[in-house]
């Protein structure tokens, strides 16, 4: 129907485009007037509707349409001839403005109806009429009053653009009535005719006045005529949506009518004016004598005037207006319920209650059927107490607090001395006492007597018998019994008869050989033997007359006397008592210490239950010992760990744990007639190709071996196997153990993969903090403030520390992996030792202490790795340094001993317990001291200590002396003679001045890449840097950079490839390249051995000196052009760094990938490379090859990264370097060093780092 209602309007609209017509002013202004009174109706109207059911659609509507009758209203009289006339100025700039401001208000208050969806306790209406006002202000003063021109399109076909604005308007408000769907409704038709005014208003903005060309023409009068039609569409929608909503009204105010008649009590309804509003028959029918004159409209003073009148009150005869005030007070102000009786014996509760608009309603229940029932209830109880007082049985009813409420004439007989009897109120504490002196519990004071009793029979439970004699009455059983709301009941039932006859049977029974247990039909005991005391003995003391069979295997079980209850308690009470109850079997119950009962028990005739029990202890004690072991070794067979096999001579396998079915991925059935061969890989073995039974049986393989097993599947594992031979008498059989190892690899798997993220990831931010932090504590930067410049000293400081932390635990996963590479030379000893002394003077100055050497083998020479020895000294000497008194001296001691050499550090500390002896080398440990926890540190210096100092085919020890001091030497094996020398010393020579040398970067992370920047810069290079390796080579190749510094994990490739790409250029064959990468270290040796010419290895973190010495290295032979250098890594801080350090004319090239540093090594021709290993696009060694290429045969490349490489890739570049190891001084010498021996015509002219 919309649909077609549109077009309709579509067609409508195109002919009136075309329709030559031109309307008359008269006939616009009774358009306009009759526009401005419906809608001022229709808002009437739906405010009307809006507060007779609250709706916020309603309040948008009839806010919507009195703005816009006001604006239409103003816009009439605007255009009559009296404004033109009076007000000409103002009908020409608010005539066409005054006209849209009514659409386009009406327009979007129609939006805000469509898309609200408010109940009525959610509308709002302060927010409503505060937004309509806000937008009726602006739309009168906008479009009325300031004249506001409305914009117009002369040449276009929509010459009023401005309609489209309240016909988007009217189209959202459509869609929002569509969305609520209540337009579905048949009985509710408002959104119905709300959607159809919206279309109408729609096409009247959009399609008539936007195409209407100069007022009074056809589109400009259907216009206003399509307008007028969508005010009636939304009148006859809200004259629809009243007459449902009272409907509603009337059909709820009769519904409620009718459910108050209902009501089996009288119902009155009282407006705030106490007149009545409604009744039901019920509330007439209770007051006969008023029921003729009750109506609604009456006051209820009125009403209760009449009912006194008519005297069917008692209570108000002779006091009537003091009755009446106080019942109409009552009634305004009600508190509670009110009983009423009237003359005719009809009783009723009359309950008020008051809503916060003042209305009362009366709810009046008539109880007189209740009165007759209280009173045949007290006859009842008359008897019920006759009967409870003859009773032969002694009755008594306590409260919760065990006050005495009620008791029969036997209860008092029983209890207390015949001139003292019980009495209500009494407590029962005072009742023990009363029985005290009675005499019944024996002689004694009857205080403490009553109150003994008293505690014994407050831990009695519910149900639990007792037996009291009572002289001369005899012997009575007491019952408790606990009622759901806290009371308990007490029975004194004679049992003089019945006690006789159970000690005449239990005297039959004492002497019984087997257990004899006597239950009555209760479920109580009756009586037990000897025999059963004896094999009970945990519950000896409660086997009393009197005891639930529950209670007696409850507190068996508590007392351990059932061992079999332990794993459920509760299940095992339950089946107990199940099986007691239904008796069948016999069956075998365990007692505590290995008891084991032969239980018979039989129901007798009168609902009890007998049980006989047989002593099988020995017999089951026998048994146990028979199975015993082959439990035990099935157990062990089937819970072990390990897959255990069992075959005979001829490999066939016999039996096989669980395990073993878990390890090969089979059942145990599957293993059965199998060869044991088949579940060995021939593949990949590491024992033996041809592993398999013949090997094994023959005794040829002996020990744990490892291979691989097949699995069902087919697939292989790694696994452990040993074989063991078994005689068993004449016969003999084989044992293999299997053991899957597949997590064991996995994990050292993910442990290298663990330590080569560290490596990358930990040393090259760590790299970056510590080279920024020493080129501002150089004053790279200017002079810092006192207080500044001691913060970053301690920044600094503590930056050497974590470094020195990550390298233990690096240094300690290559001990223990067997990584750890050692470059053995040989040494003078007591060059290496003074050396570290001085590597080591910070300790010294930071403590406080003075270093001193007494060397006594000054020609002896051993082979060592230097700097691994060096590494030794610097652990030794720091714990000297930390635990000595400031201004103390730490000895160090170098001698010779037959065919060793000792070095020795003594400090002045407080010594280290004896008791710690055994734990000064363990990973982790520190001995248990205040001065321990004060100097701190990771606990793995002397471990890795020891393991290097082994690795050199010597030892570490210790000698302490309490509050005297430590010595920890090592002795070395010595080599008789041969001359001693420093390897691997580099230094940066300076090249005559010209153009600062450009140095590429490449390195893909940026701060790593910023602060090698900021090194080479610092020291007088120029930097660019390349965040990959593909922006590297292309830099490169441009031929502008004297050197590089590459990273070998970039994020497209790694720097090896990224540097042997830039070697296969001609023009870049003597690039110098510096490897700078957190995998510097742990580059194999054979691919740092390649030709690539790299400058040198650096690891992160870096040390500038280091990275600024290797580019100055590589630089220092060029002096015809400025030195080039390209570094490949991906820490871009650590490139700006690097930059910092390196003079200004040295140029440097960063390349943060492989692809980037192959590129830059495609463009031009480099005096040296940095490579980091670990680049984001792969490793950095990957650029080797290329620097094994024609291009760039001659170019060194300098292996700067995180971690260690291998000896075999060392041997392809012409430096390593560590970058947690290498300050900012030797990173600069080795640069230096090595771009002087490449290019003497290329040299860094200055050194920046101190």
């Amino acid at each position: 129907m919309y649909g077609a209602l549109a077009v309709a309007f579509a067609f409508i609209s195109v002919e009136a485009v075309n329709t030559e017509w031109s309307g008359i002013d008269e006939l616009h202004t009774v358009l306009e007037a009759s526009a401005a009174i419906i809608a001022l109706v229709v808002g009437a109207m739906a405010f009307t509707r809006h507060y007779s059911h609250p709706e916020a659609k309603y309040l948008w509507m009839a806010v919507g349409f009195i703005g816009a009758g006001l604006l239409d209203g103003f816009h009439t009289a605007l255009t009559t001839w009296l404004s033109a006339v009076y007000f000409p100025t103002l009908l020409d700039t608010a005539a066409k403005g005054s006209e849209f401001a009514p659409r386009f208000f009406l327009a979007l208050m129609l939006c805000f109806s469509g898309w609200s969806n408010q109940a009525a306790q959610d509308v709002n209406e302060r927010f409503i009429y505060f937004m309509a006002a806000i937008v009726f202000v602006v739309c009168v003063y906008v479009f009325a009053i300031s004249g506001l021109p409305v914009p117009q399109q002369a040449e276009s076909l929509i010459r009023q653009p401005v309609e489209l604005i309240p016909a988007a308007l009217c189209g959202i408000a459509f869609l929002g009535f569509l969305k609520n769907g209540n337009w579905r409704d048949k009985a509710r038709k408002f959104d119905h005719f709300a959607m159809v005014s919206l279309i109408a208003a729609a096409f009247s903005h959009g399609a008539l006045m936007a195409f209407s060309q100069h007022p009074l023409d056809a589109s400009f009068d259907l216009a206003h005529y399509a307008k007028i039609f969508a005010y009636l569409c939304i009148l006859f929608g809200l004259l629809n949506s009243m007459r449902y909503a009272f409907q509603q009204a009337f059909h709820g105010d009769r519904r409620f009518r009718e459910a108050v008649e209902t009501l089996g009590e009288g119902f009155a309804l009282y407006d705030s004016e106490d007149r009545l509003v409604v009744f039901n028959e019920a509330y007439a029918k209770l007051h006969p004598a008023t029921r003729d004159i009750i109506k609604v409209g009456m006051k209820f003073e009125d009403f209760v005037r009449a009912t006194v009148q008519s005297r069917t009150v008692d209570e108000s005869i002779g006091n009537e207006e003091e009755y009446i005030r106080q019942r109409v007070q009552q009634h305004r102000n009600p508190s509670g319920p009110i009983v009423r009786e009237h003359n005719d014996g009809t009783s009723y509760i009359i309950n008020e209650s008051k809503t916060e608009e003042g209305w009362i309603a009366v709810v009046e229940t008539d109880v007189s059927e209740l009165k007759s029932i209280e009173a045949e209830l007290a006859e009842k109880s008359g008897f019920l107490e006759a009967t409870f007082n003859a009773m032969d049985d002694g009755l008594s009813v306590w409260s919760p607090d065990h006050i005495l409420l009620a008791f029969n004439e036997k209860f008092a007989t029983l209890m207390g001395p015949p001139d003292e009897t019980p009495t209500v109120g009494m407590s029962i504490r005072d009742l023990f006492i009363l029985n005290a002196k009675a005499g019944l519990y024996g002689e004694g004071d009857p205080e403490e007597l009553g109150t003994r009793r008293h505690e014994g029979a407050m831990r009695a439970e519910a149900n639990q018998a007792q037996y009291i004699t009572f002289d001369p009455h005899g012997t009575y059983e007491v019952l408790r019994n606990f009622m759901p709301d806290g009371r308990r009941v007490t029975i004194h039932r004679n049992v003089t008869d019945r006690v006789a006859a159970e000690q005449r049977l239990a005297q039959v029974v004492e002497n019984l050989s087997e257990l004899f247990v006597l239950w009555d039909p209760q479920d109580r005991l009756v009586m037990v033997n000897k025999r059963f005391r004896d094999l009970s003995a945990p519950i000896a003391d409660i086997c009393k007359p009197g005891l639930p069979f529950e209670d007696f295997v409850r507190t068996g079980v508590e007392r351990g006397l059932f061992p079999m209850s332990k794993a459920d308690p509760e299940a095992f009470i339950a089946d107990r008592i199940a099986e007691h109850r239904n008796p069948g079997n016999p069956r075998e119950v365990a007692r505590q210490g290995r008891q084991w009962i032969l239980l018979h028990e039989q129901r007798l005739p009168d609902g009890g239950t007998v049980s006989v029990g047989t002593d099988i202890t020995e017999i089951k004690r026998v048994e146990a010992q028979v199975k015993d072991r082959e439990q035990r070794l099935t157990a062990i067979v089937d819970n072990v760990v390990d897959g255990i096999i069992t075959f005979d001579q001829d490999g066939i396998i016999s039996s096989a744990n669980p395990a073993a079915g878990a390890i090969f991925g089979c059942s145990v059935e599957d293993f059965m007639r199998q060869q044991l061969e088949d579940f060995i890989s021939k593949d990949d073995n590491a024992v033996d190709p041809n592993l398999g039974t013949a090997n094994l049986l023959s005794g040829e393989i002996k020990g744990i071996q490892e291979c691989n097993g097949r699995r069902r599947n087919g697939s292989t594992f790694p696994m452990e196997l040993a074989v063991a031979r078994v005689e068993a008498g004449i016969d003999s059989f084989f044992v293999c153990i299997v053991r899957d190892i597949s997590a064991r690899r996995e994990m050292d798997r993910m442990k290298n993969e663990f330590v080569s993220t560290v490596s990358h990831e930990l040393r090259t931010p760590l790299t970056s903090i510590r080279a920024s932090l020493g080129l501002i504590v150089a004053g790279a930067v200017g002079e810092l403030p006192d207080q500044a410049e001691e913060l970053v000293v301690i920044a600094e400081r503590n930056s050497h520390r974590l470094i020195g932390l990550v390298n233990d635990i690096l240094d300690m996963e290559k001990i223990e992996s067997g990584r750890m590479d050692f470059h053995f030379a040989e040494r003078n000893i007591g060059e290496v030792v003074s050396q570290a002394i001085v590597d080591n003077q910070g300790y010294a100055d930071e403590y406080n202490v003075e270093f001193k050497l007494t060397n006594k083998a000054q020609e002896v020479t051993a082979v060592v790795d230097s700097e691994r020895l060096t590494q030794v000294m610097a652990n030794l000497l720091s714990n000297a340094a930390k635990f000595s008194p400031e201004a103390s001296v730490v000895e160090v001691l170098l001698e010779q001993r037959d065919n060793l050499v000792r070095v020795s550090v003594a400090d002045c500390g407080s010594g280290i317990p004896e008791a710690f002896r055994s734990q000064v080398f363990e990973k982790f440990t520190q001995a248990d001291s205040s001065d321990t926890r004060k100097v701190g540190g990771t606990g793995l210096g002397l471990s890795i200590s020891r393991s290097i100092v082994e690795r050199h085919g010597g030892r570490i020890d210790f000698k302490s002396i309490p509050d005297v001091g430590a010595t920890f030497y090592f002795d070395l094996p010595v080599k008789s003679s041969a001359p001693s020398k420093m390897v691997n010393q580099v230094t940066a020579k300076e090249t005559s001045q010209g153009e600062r040398p450009l140095i590429l970067i490449c390195e893909d992370d940026v701060d790593v890449a910023r602060l090698i920047s900021l090194l080479l810069e610092e020291s007088g290079y120029r930097s660019e840097i390349a965040y990959s390796a593909e922006e590297a080579e292309k830099l490169a190749l441009s031929g502008r950079f004297d050197a590089m510094t590459v990273d070998l994990m970039l994020p497209d490739r790694d720097g090896l490839s990224l540097v042997q790409s830039l070697r296969e250029h001609e023009d870049l064959n003597h690039l110098p390249i510096v490897i700078v990468s957190a995998a510097a270290d742990r580059t194999p040796e054979s691919v740092r051995a390649s030709c690539m010419e790299i400058v040198d290895w650096l690891n992160k973190p870096i040390d500038a000196e280091h990275l600024v010495s290797a580019i100055h290295t590589a630089l220092s032979q060029q002096t015809k052009r400025a030195p080039k250098i390209l570094h490949v890594e991906d820490d871009v801080d650590l490139s700006l760094i690097l930059g910092s350090m390196l003079p200004d004319d040295v140029e440097l090239t960063c390349a943060v990938n492989v692809a980037e540093a192959r590129s830059a090594l495609a463009r031009e021709e480099f005096d040296l490379v940095i490579l980091d290993v670990y680049l984001p696009d792969g490793s950095g060694l990957d650029l080797l090859q290329l620097l094994r290429s024609n291009g760039h045969a001659n170019t060194p490349s300098l292996i700067f990264s995180g971690d260690d490489v291998d000896q075999s890739v060392a041997t392809q570049v012409a430096g390593v370097l560590v970058k947690s190891r290498t300050s900012n001084a030797e990173l600069l010498d080795v640069i230096g060093s090595l771009m002087e021996r490449n290019s003497p015509k290329t040299a860094i002219t200055e050194n920046r780092i101190s």
